[in-house]
């Protein structure tokens, strides 16, 4: 703590500058003088962190907009320069702006939570993480959206007639042979491969079994 501070005639005032958080005992007095006789006055003084905690998306949170097969993964840092640490809440909602998700993380020596959400159905969803200390100062990410996609298997059946009518999921770590074999294959919508744990793109190969051919045009 550091204290400065100048007097008048009749008055004292001060500065106090303190970056620890706590509650303060200050005693004021002043000799006695020709004119004065001496006095003293103390009082508590409480210091309290103001100030919100800064939450930043880190590297291995998923990109907005990505798509992904039924997980999110987000990592944050909370700032807190109070050294003061509460928690961190991850809130997930649908895209109709319901919440289908929440779980809360406490901020101890590492303020870097992160969090993994599996199990989400096919669907557009948005996610932030905000932050709080213990003297109830709050601090938020940006808001982010995911878009979740059924494996293609759900609809289509290896070594039989496969036909995508609405966008999904395949790569060869899907399939069975890590080839994606289908007697025959329709597709009227995307076909997304993702990426894997690493960041990198997966692999999609396809094995048509039928030597039918297509009618021309």
């Amino acid at each position: 703590m550091h204290m400065g501070g100048t007097t008048g005639y009749n008055s004292i005032s001060a500065q106090i500058i303190s970056s620890e958080l706590g509650t303060y005992l200050i005693n004021a007095s002043h000799a006695e003088t020709e004119n004065y006789t001496a006095s003293s006055e103390s009082f508590y003084v409480r210091v309290i962190d103001n100030v919100a905690p800064v939450v930043d998306y880190l590297p291995q949170t998923d990109n907005n907009g990505t798509i992904s097969d039924e997980v999110l993964n987000v990592k944050v840092f909370v700032n807190e320069r109070n050294y003061n640490p509460g928690a961190a809440v991850l809130n997930v909602y649908s895209g109709a702006g319901a919440l289908v998700y929440s779980e809360v993380k406490a901020l101890g020596f590492s303020r870097s939570p992160a969090f993994v959400v599996e199990g989400l159905e096919a669907g557009t969803y948005y996610y932030n993480v905000t932050a709080n200390d213990s003297s109830g100062n709050i601090g938020s990410t940006g808001t982010r959206t995911i878009r979740v996609l059924n494996s293609c298997l759900t609809s289509c059946v290896e070594g039989s007639s496969c036909a995508v009518s609405s966008d999904c999921i395949l790569n060869n770590d899907l399939c069975s042979s890590g080839i994606c074999t289908f007697e025959n294959m329709t597709i009227g919508a995307k076909i997304y491969t993702i990426y894997d744990a690493n960041g990198n793109g997966n692999n999609l190969t396809l094995n048509i079994t039928s030597n039918s051919t297509r009618a021309p045009l």
